[in-house]
């Protein structure tokens, strides 16, 4: 994503967000965040959700508040949430679908999603 300015009119057709790690690396123990960039300024942010839906289903999906929400470089939001609530919304499974919404301002909604991948970590050979 790159910086610079975003009128409101451009902000309803791209519909962008980066999860940081996009593979989570189900036994390693940290960092404690996933990371959610969005492509909306935090200025015009009222509220935050994600919407974790594992693959294959767990129902019902989860919902998780942010941990923090900070600004990154653009000037855009930053959600952290919790990686343990994130893995526990996951519940072992292999992918899910990551919707983030955002509430506006404005009263309207920004609700881009990706799909996200775990994975343990790799075993060591002990051929070194």
């Amino acid at each position: 994503m790159a910086c610079g300015l975003l009128s409101l009119q451009l902000l309803a057709v791209e519909k962008d967000m980066i999860v940081s790690p996009n593979v989570i690396n189900t036994s390693s123990k940290g960092p404690p965040y996933i990371m959610v960039h969005a492509n909306v300024p935090l200025l015009l942010v009222e509220g935050v959700s994600l919407r974790i839906t594992a693959s294959p289903a767990q129902e019902p999906a989860a919902v998780l508040a942010p941990a923090k929400l900070l600004v990154d470089d653009c000037g855009d939001l930053l959600a952290k949430f919790d990686r343990d609530d994130v893995l526990a919304a996951m519940a072992g499974a292999s992918e899910g679908e990551f919707q983030l919404t955002v509430l506006l301002l404005d009263g309207s909604e920004f609700a881009p999603s990706c799909i996200v991948s775990t994975a343990p970590a790799p075993k060591k050979s002990g051929k070194d």
